[in-house]
């Protein structure tokens, strides 16, 4: 191994030398791979590969992540030579989790044998990987057999050659999604994260391009610059990618290659034909969003295409996707289904042993395994979704054969040649089972033929391709394969456990077992609820969500698909209450907060201990964390404890608030009485200790409960002392308590030393410690106790804090300054230009306190801060300059000023003095530097103009004019210095020029005097040209003025004055020199004579010149005139030319000769080009124009004879003067010009609506103008923008940051105080949609130039006439409003006229409503929501689809009710119970409506039958949504016993009967599924009387009243003998007016029942209103049956509903649980009043029935007045039936009601009322000649609706009966009576308009007032 080694080193040096010449690169990833040239083990080919850098890319072991990548190593690196390579992969860490070992995916997941996942690309062959011991190694491994490369696990110790991997170097890494979508991004070296773009791009045409949403970033570290980003892409999505990564720096990365995820297969279900066209249902994930996308193979080489893919909807909370496609052809025989082969969008998967379903379990196989041992095991750890494997028997030979036609073809093999495991056990009576739900149980195993000899310690295995069975020793070592089965077991938890949750509920995980698969059904019970909870099949358990509670345990009960786990295996319990904080309470106690966890909701279920204290009040502050309770006073440390409903808390160590000091009295010095303030110090002396230094003070008690301790015995002491107090163990903090320390009032400084003044010094000063700063000052203090003097400071002691201290206590240092002190100075004599003096002294200081201060020396009042430091006390000070004497000197250091010390200047000297013209100079010393302290006398005058030229050394001034020769006198502040006799230089200031002609001359001058200060004679002298000339003094002396006589002459004159022998300097002058007055003008070129006018001229040395040229032949007409000739060839310079007259070398001349004049009229600016107009300009050639100092003669072209256009102007030209002349003419007068600004481009005139910088390029925007500063602004569409807001770079370029806006068109110009430029036009970028994403009705529109400003956007929508609401808006964001009716459509976003593409919007659903709950047994329901819309905005149809997520999530069969909105549509939902929730989509993810939540409807309770009370039984409930299971029914409260389902509809139990109901009705409540249903509708049967007692004649029903009459009696009472002449009585009836008839077998028998009056009382009686149902409209009549019809009227908001029944036979009718005896030929009523408008909820509405009759007798029996009209009647009571009867003469009419009603849907007692004779109403009735009995409901209040129950009959009696009842009647013409006919109904008027129908009575030979007399008075003994 060591050689190995050692040759792998030296081939890895080798081999880098040469692989930049072999490495091949795939282009799809970007990705160069190379080939070891030599073989080597699993881990030397990881080293090796590492070990490569070529182009300084880092080599690893490939990493094969996608079937595009395998198949380029497979065809162009392998094939060429090599069947065989290392790869990257490996189960070593844990067998069966294959991962990548190297690479960037180093780490990841590359398969799971246990679920069968691959998470990258994994071609495994048919046989791998399996589990041989040591095969842990990935290659790539060819089976020759087969002709194709596989994955293949080998042993680590194998010989391959490798191959290696190289990425480019550095770049980002794009990490594989997550199964929600998330991506990590690493490697992102140097990039800014904060504005990172990851756009993704697909490389196969589909048009996907996407931005990944980052939403974590992971700055880089330093130095490594590399960081990393966490984001999501769209989900689920498919396809492979480019993903590009830049930032805002320009940097970028491209990283090629990257796929979604590949599909995961985790089931198949194939019909075992394995037909063309069979349907194939596949499950997994991963399969994108596009079945368009989706390629599904079978088979060995995909030979078989499963077409017509189709996506199924996912069931909720079960992260699977559903798939169904064709097969395209008939599976080849013997070549397998296996594998599966998916591609989406390119990304592919292969699964060889995928799970497959056959007759309901599911198998997958392993045609290489293991031993049987390892197979076993395995198996156990196999799982397909839920299902935990085991080895599979092969029983049948359909089972054989379809096993052996589904699994792949074997390793080396071109068939399905496998041989698996059987798990059997074997002894002399056969083969049994040895796992699975038939462990143990004996069978008979399929084979075709066996080899060897079964024992009972054989393993057995099955080659499947030929069936024969072999027996195998287990001491052998047999790798062969296995088939798994999955299923049929119970599922079961993985440990019996209890998990503990918090009262606030949670997800408790149960690792399961065999808990199902994703076609499962799986319920979770927690006792005998059914909670939610989701299924993880990754993880293997099941997440329940226990709801908030508390206690417990309570079982884990887990049912799949039926089967439960075992009892009691698993449970949850509520964690105990757990304490975490708690406030502290003050001792006197009060409200504490107590956090924790467990605390449940509920107060009431609480107790809380502090010690053996209660904490009362408690109350939850926050459910589950926070109570809070009252405290009662305490002291120390406590165990706290909170209990919920006896469930204790662990101790919590609990303190009440430590004692706290607040402050103290005052303390002398001498100690005494301590009184300390603070708070917590309880009640209790005893518990109570004061600590003062360490000292326990005796003597303390508590004076104010809590809050006050006195200690009065404090020792005596000084300074500070820390003090604590201790209270039942729990300490104060310390508290420095204070004696009453010494206090200063006042410091001295005396010189240097200090004095203090104050109080508490103590008579012994040397006790104190008194110091400034770190300088002890006591050894040198002396005093007493208010009084102190230190002396002397030492020489350290600087400006510091001063103490004065006691033993300890501290009074608060003072901040002293001292102040400087000056003891001497070397020097008191001081020249004037300042020399240096020591100052000698103390307390010269720069610093104090650590910081500087200013150390100055006033110098004379001057502040001079170089003050010379050297030391504390000694300065060399330079003195400044100055003058005088006893000049005063001080210190100031700080704000602290010294003693005065006195110096004065040296006085001055004067050593020479010299004079130039009129000024005189003085040299000396000592003049100071201040010339208002100097003062000169001449001659006794002042002088004038005095001047310090050299500060204390030179002085110049000039003398007064009437200064003569004499002493000088300079006077320094106060000190003198003399100079004698000084004689003054004479000096002539001016001399007049004579004429030529020559004359009088005056000359003036200074120093001319001709005597001196003594008034001697100074023998003055006056001379010209050397010749002593006379001169007059004319005046004196300012100046002196001679007059002189001067000889006639030319040219020039030398003068001088001689004074005193002091000669002044030579004056030189002249005789006046000619002058020029005017020249006659000349034309250019042409010669001739000019004419000049002046004075002196003169024809000595004359000469003329105009220009440079000569006047020639000057004539010389006198002294004012000469005539010369000129060529007029001069070329000017300037206008005019200059005419010079010379006469004898004195010249004259004047600038005033012209050509004739160039014109200028006009000069207009055009951009950045001048336009002159005018006259005589000539040829361009010969003009010269200037703009200032600019020549612009070459840009200017001439433009006709009058006009010249210049331009472009060059850049140097600003405003200024226009020059121009044509070198001959007179040139124009310069013209000022003053430019305007022009514009010529601006950069960029297409703008993001965010703003942009624009650079504007053009001329003349000038910051100043003939030196004017000027105001340039830019004028941006109408707005002045001031040059703050821009940048100008010279006149030719302007930066402007456009501000953020929208729009088009908008007008920018540059303006220059008022002068304005062309204006250019700019526009903002168009708006673009990029994304919409909605929310409930508020859409976000995602893209780009929205602008900030809500009233420039206006979103269209297609089909809506009007915008929609914007409600937020930024520049890349638009939320706006959408209105409930909008259907998918288009929609644009115009701003400020710039509108965006239209994008089409898949609005998302919203479900409003779902109503209403559906029933258990499904039905329809109605979503009412918007966004419904059938059609789009296109008025193409589109289709909604509505699912249900019970009993699995389905599409449910749905119809539109509304295709408008509110929409409204219609759906079947499945019958269910519990909870549900309903999505509504478009057939697109994104259309997917937030989930509605929804239930199906709580248990509805009708009706119940009834028990007597006290005597137990069995009760029915008619309902509707109960379920078969799962339920519990209470009456009253008590739990009913028994519950049993009957069917939909009814359900039953056994009740106790033993609540009292006090005469109401009891509730009755269903729950079921943590549903409830309540209704109050059962009652007590009570025992009823029956009428007449029955006649006894029959047998009285006690719970319904009636009887049962004994054969050949009938009527309510049985008081009707029924015999042979007994007439039979026809059945009721009624007509298509609902009026009906209730006949007797007589037909003058009749009676007529009127629904009549409804009246609303008050408890007193008195009537609130009365409607007659004549007031009543009716609306509807339909016919239910033969025997029934349903009418409708209303009056008002009143409804009134009757639906008239006829029985002709004896039948039973229900109503409100009750069953009622109907009798035959009976008409049975339902009344339903709905919305009556009660005034109060205290009245009662009266339903009154009107019954007419008129006593007839058919036979002649007796005299009328003998009729009887028997009335019977009970009421009242509310629990008995209500019945009345009327007797009329033959027959009986009978009225029964059930003894409750239904009034709001809930069951209530009945209640009779036969009204009083005296009632109003029998005053007011309709024909009052007959009998009326008046009887009325009482009903109590409702808000909704009542229902009412009564049957109405009637009996007729034999003849002979009908004679024997009525044998005195005295009627004796009863035989010529004809019949009455008397109509029994309803007065009824129907809608159209029919006549109302009035109840007809003939009437014949019969006075039918005798009749109504005795009627009224039978009536009225019948209310008697």
């Amino acid at each position: 191994m060591k050689i190995r080694n050692n040759n792998i080193i030296i081939l890895i040096v080798i081999f880098v030398l040469f692989i930049n010449c072999i490495l091949s690169e795939f282009v799809f990833n970007g990705h160069t791979y190379t080939l070891s040239p030599e073989t080597m083990t699993f881990a030397n080919a990881k080293t090796y590969c590492e070990s490569l850098i070529p182009n300084g890319n880092k080599g690893y072991l490939a990493t094969v992540t996608s079937e595009e990548e395998f198949n380029y190593i497979t065809t162009s690196i392998l094939a060429p030579g090599s069947t065989t390579a290392w790869i990257s992969g490996s189960d070593s860490v844990s067998q069966g989790k294959w991962k990548f070992i190297s690479g960037p995916e180093s780490g990841q997941s590359l398969y799971n044998v246990y679920n069968d996942r691959c998470d990258n690309y994994c071609p495994w062959q048919s046989t791998e990987p399996n589990f041989i011991a040591g095969e842990s190694g990935l290659k790539i491994f060819k089976d020759t057999v087969q002709s194709k490369f596989y994955f293949y696990n080998a042993a680590l110790t194998d010989n391959e050659k490798a191959l290696c991997e190289f990425a480019q170097s550095p770049i980002s890494y794009v990490g594989p999604s997550s199964d929600t979508g998330d991506v990590t991004i690493t490697n992102l070296k140097n990039f800014n994260l904060q504005n990172l773009v990851a756009t993704f791009q697909n490389v196969d045409g589909y048009g996907i391009k996407f931005n990944c949403t980052i939403f974590e970033r992971n700055d880089p570290p330093a130095p490594t610059g590399t960081g990393s980003v966490k984001c999501s892409i769209p989900w689920p999505g498919y396809g492979r990618y480019t993903v590009t990564i830049q930032d805002g720096s320009g940097k970028i990365d491209t990283y090629l290659g990257w796929q979604y995820p590949p599909p995961i297969v985790t089931t198949v279900n194939i019909p075992p034909t394995l037909a063309s066209s069979n349907l194939v249902t596949i499950t997994g994930n991963n399969f994108g969003n596009s079945v368009d996308r989706i390629e599904v193979f079978f088979s060995f080489n995909q030979a078989v295409s499963c077409v017509n893919v189709t996506s199924l909807p996912s069931i909720p909370y079960y992260n699977s996707q559903f798939l169904t496609c064709q097969l395209s052809a008939n599976i080849p025989t013997g070549k397998g289904v296996l594998p599966i082969k998916i591609s989406v969008g390119k990304v592919v998967s292969i699964n060889f042993r995928t799970a497959f379903i056959y007759n309901n379990v599911y198998y997958s196989g392993f045609p290489q395994l293991g031993t049987y041992t390892v197979s076993t095991s395995l198996a156990s750890q196999l799982t397909v979704d839920g299902l935990v494997g085991r080895l599979s028997v092969i029983e049948t030979k359909e089972k054989f054969d379809f096993l052996s036609s589904f699994l792949p073809i074997s390793h080396g093999y071109l068939t399905v040649n496998w041989v698996v495991w059987s798990p059997l056990s074997y002894n002399s009576s056969g083969y049994y089972y040895v796992s699975g739900p038939k462990q143990g149980q004996k069978v008979t195993p399929y084979y075709v033929s066996i080899t060897g000899a079964p024992a009972t310690t054989s393993n057995f295995g099955i080659q499947l391709s030929v069936g024969n069975y072999k027996v195998y020793n287990p001491t052998d070592v047999n790798i062969i394969g296995a088939v798994m089965e999955y299923g049929g077991v119970a599922p079961s938890f993985k440990s019996n456990s209890t998990v503990m949750i918090g009262t606030d509920g949670g997800i408790a995980e149960f690792p399961m077992a065999n808990f199902g698969t994703i076609y499962s059904v799986i319920t979770v019970q927690m006792g005998l609820n059914i909670i939610a909870f989701t299924k993880d099949y990754s993880d293997q358990d099941i997440d329940a969500t226990i709801p908030a509670g508390y206690g417990g345990p309570f079982s884990i009960t887990v049912i799949v698909d039926g089967l439960p786990t075992a009892p009691n295996s698993s449970f949850v319990k509520y964690s105990p209450p757990e304490i975490t904080d708690a406030d502290a309470c003050p001792t006197p106690g009060g409200l504490i907060t107590i956090k924790g966890k467990n605390f449940y909701i509920n107060p009431s279920l609480l107790i809380v201990k502090v010690g053996s204290n209660s904490c009362t009040g408690v109350e939850i502050v926050s459910n589950h964390t926070v109570l809070r309770c009252t405290l009662p006073a305490g002291y120390g440390t406590s165990t706290m404890t909170v209990s919920l409903n006896g469930v204790v808390s662990a101790g919590y160590t609990y303190k009440y608030q430590l004692p706290q000091i607040s402050y103290t009295n005052s303390i002398s010095p001498l100690g005494g009485l301590l009184v300390i303030t603070g708070s917590n110090f309880y009640i209790t002396n005893t518990y109570i200790k004061v600590y003062v230094t360490g000292v326990l003070l005796s003597g303390c008690t508590i004076t104010t409960p809590h809050t006050v301790i006195q200690c009065p015995n404090l020792f005596a002491a000084q300074g500070n002392h820390s003090m604590s107090i201790i209270v039942a163990g729990l300490g104060s903090s310390s508290y420095i308590i204070q004696y009453q320390p010494p206090t200063i009032t006042q410091i001295v400084q005396v010189e240097d030393f200090l004095e203090f003044y104050g109080n508490n010094f103590g008579n012994n000063i040397a006790n104190l410690t008194i110091g400034i700063g770190s300088i002890s000052l006591t050894g040198s203090c002396t005093g007493n106790n208010t009084y102190t003097n230190c002396k002397p400071i030492p020489w350290n002691a600087v400006s510091d804090y001063i103490t004065i201290n006691g033993s300890s206590k501290y009074i608060t240092p003072i901040q002293w300054y001292f102040t400087p002190y000056i003891s001497s100075l070397s020097s008191t004599l001081v020249n004037t230009t300042g020399d240096i003096v020591t100052i000698s002294g103390r307390y010269f200081e720069q610093s104090a306190f650590g910081l500087p201060v200013p150390l100055v020396v006033i110098d004379n009042g001057q502040v001079n801060n170089q003050t010379g430091y050297r030391t504390n006390s000694i300065l060399a000070y330079q003195v400044l300059p100055g003058t005088g004497t006893n000049i005063a000197i001080q210190v100031k250091s700080n704000l602290q000023t010294s003693n005065i010390a006195l110096f004065s200047f040296h006085k001055p000297t004067i050593t020479s003095i010299s004079q130039t013209n009129n000024t005189i100079t003085i040299i000396g010393s000592n003049f100071g530097q201040v010339l208002s302290k100097i003062n000169i006398l001449m001659s006794n005058y002042g002088v004038l103009n005095t001047t310090l030229t050299v500060p204390h050394y030179e002085l110049v001034f000039i003398p007064q004019d009437q200064t003569v020769n004499g002493d000088i006198v300079l006077t320094v502040d106060s000190q003198v210095a003399t100079y004698p006799g000084l004689k003054l230089k004479p000096y002539i200031t001016a001399i007049g020029s004579p004429p030529v002609s020559g004359g009088v001359v005056t000359l003036t001058g200074l120093f001319l005097s001709n005597i001196d200060a003594n008034g001697q004679s100074t023998n003055i002298q006056f001379f010209f040209n050397d010749q002593d000339t006379t001169c007059t003094l004319k005046s004196k002396p300012s100046p002196y003025v001679y007059e002189c006589t001067v000889a006639p002459g030319t040219g020039s004159i030398q003068s001088f004055v001689v004074n005193s022998e002091k000669f002044s300097d030579i004056f030189s002058l002249t005789y006046q020199p000619p002058t020029v007055n005017t020249i006659s003008n000349a034309f250019y070129k042409v010669a001739g004579n000019v004419t000049i006018k002046g004075t002196n001229f003169a024809s000595t040395n004359l000469s003329i010149s105009i220009g440079n040229s000569s006047c020639t032949s000057p004539s010389v007409i006198d002294s004012s005139t000469i005539i010369c000739h000129f060529t007029a060839l001069e070329d000017p310079q300037q206008t005019p030319i200059r005419v010079t007259v010379t006469v004898d070398g004195l010249t004259g001349h004047n600038d005033i000769f012209q050509y004739f004049e160039l014109q200028l009229q006009s000069i207009e600016q055009l951009q950045d080009r001048l336009v002159l107009t005018g006259t005589n300009f000539g040829p361009l050639s010969s003009l010269h124009i200037a703009l200032g100092a600019v020549d612009i003669t070459s840009t200017c072209l001439a433009n006709g004879s009058n006009s010249i256009v210049c331009g472009p102007l060059p850049n140097q030209v600003v405003s200024g003067q226009l020059y121009i002349d044509d070198g001959a003419t007179v040139p124009i007068p310069s013209l000022p010009i003053v430019l305007y600004p022009f514009i010529s481009t601006i950069s960029n005139l297409n703008l993001p609506t965010s703003g942009q910088q624009v650079t504007i390029l053009g001329r003349f925007f000038e910051l100043s103008t003939n030196n004017i500063t000027n105001n340039i602004t830019i004028l941006d569409n109408g707005v002045s923008i001031s040059s703050s807001n821009f940048q100008q770079n010279g006149s030719t370029t302007i930066v402007y940051f456009i501000p953020a806006g929208t729009g088009l068109n908008y007008t920018i110009l540059v303006q220059v105080d008022n002068r304005q430029s062309n204006s250019f036009l700019y526009s903002y970028y168009a708006p673009t949609i990029v994304s919409l994403v909605q929310g409930v009705d508020v859409l976000t529109i995602i893209g780009t130039s929205f602008g900030t400003e809500p009233s420039n956007v206006q979103v269209t929508y297609q089909g809506l006439n009007k915008p929609l609401v914007v409600l937020s808006i930024t520049d890349t964001n638009l939320r706006v409003r959408l209105t409930p009716d909008l259907k998918n459509g288009n929609l644009s976003v115009t701003v400020s006229s710039q509108q965006t593409h239209s994008q089409w919007v898949y609005l998302k659903p919203q479900i409003q409503s779902i109503l209403p709950n559906p029933l258990t047994t499904g039905g329809n329901v109605t979503l009412t929501g918007s966004y419904f819309s059938p059609t789009d905005s296109n008025g193409d149809d589109v289709v909604i689809n509505i699912n249900s997520t019970i009993p699995t999530n389905h599409q449910l069969t749905c119809r539109y009710i509304s295709k408008l909105y509110p929409y409204q549509i219609e759906c079947v939902q499945e019958p269910g119970h519990g909870y549900l929730t309903y999505l509504a989509h478009y057939g697109l993810p994104a259309t997917l409506s937030d989930p509605y939540k929804s239930q199906y409807h709580a248990p509805v309770i009708q009706y119940s039958t009834s028990l007597f009370y006290n005597q137990m039984g069995y009760v029915t409930l008619t309902g509707q949504s109960f379920t078969t299971d799962n339920f519990t029914i209470t009456i009253g409260g008590k739990q009913c016993q028994q519950p049993t389902y009957i069917d939909t509809t009814h359900l039953s139990c056994y009740f106790s009967s033993d609540v009292q109901a006090n005469g109401a009705s009891l509730p009755v409540q269903v729950t079921a599924y943590n549903l409830t249903g309540t209704n109050h509708v059962f009652m007590y049967y009570t025992n009823k009387t029956c009428a007449n007692s029955c006649s006894s004649k029959g047998v009285c029903n006690p719970i319904d009243g009636q009887c049962d009459c004994t054969t050949g009696y009938s009527s309510l009472d049985c008081s009707i003998a029924v015999d042979d002449k007994t007439p039979v009585t026809p059945p009721p009836s009624y007509d298509s007016s609902a009026t009906s008839t209730i006949a007797t077998g007589y037909p003058t028998n009749k009676l007529e029942l009127l629904l009549k009056y409804f009246r609303e009382i008050q408890k007193s009686g008195s009537t609130v209103k009365l409607y007659n149902i004549s007031n009543f409209t009716w609306v509807e009549r339909n016919t239910i049956s033969q025997t029934s019809t349903y009418f409708k009227a209303t009056y008002k908001q009143i409804i009134l509903e009757i639906t008239i029944s006829l029985y002709p036979n004896p039948n039973t009718a229900k109503f409100a649980g009750v069953t009622l005896n109907v009798a035959g030929n009976s008409l049975k009523y339902q009344i339903t009043i709905t919305n009556w408008p009660f005034e109060s909820q205290t009245n009662t509405l009266q339903v009154i029935f009107d019954n007419q009759a008129i006593p007839s007798d058919l036979f002649g029996c007796g005299d009328d007045q003998n009729q009887t009209v028997k009335t019977s009647f009970t009421y009242g009571g509310g629990s008995q039936s209500i019945w009345y009867q009327i007797r009329t003469g033959s027959a009986d009419f009978n009225a029964l009601f059930a003894d409750r009603m239904i009034l709001d849907q809930t069951v209530v007692p009945s209640q009779l009322l036969v009204l009083d004779s005296t009632d109003q109403l029998y005053q007011n009735v309709d024909q009052p000649e007959l009998y009326h009995l008046l009887a009325s409901i009482q009903v109590p209040y409702f808000s909704k609706s009542v229902q009412l129950d009564p049957i109405f009959n009637s009996a007729s009696r034999s003849e002979n009966e009908n004679c024997q009842a009525n044998q005195n009647d005295d009627d004796t013409d009863s035989k010529k009576k004809e019949t009455w006919k008397l109509a029994v109904g309803l007065t009824v008027g129907l809608v159209g308009g029919l006549a109302l129908i009035l109840t007809s009575i003939y009437l014949i030979k019969k006075k039918l007032s005798n009749n109504a007399s005795k009627l009224r008075h039978l009536s009225n003994n019948s209310h008697n």
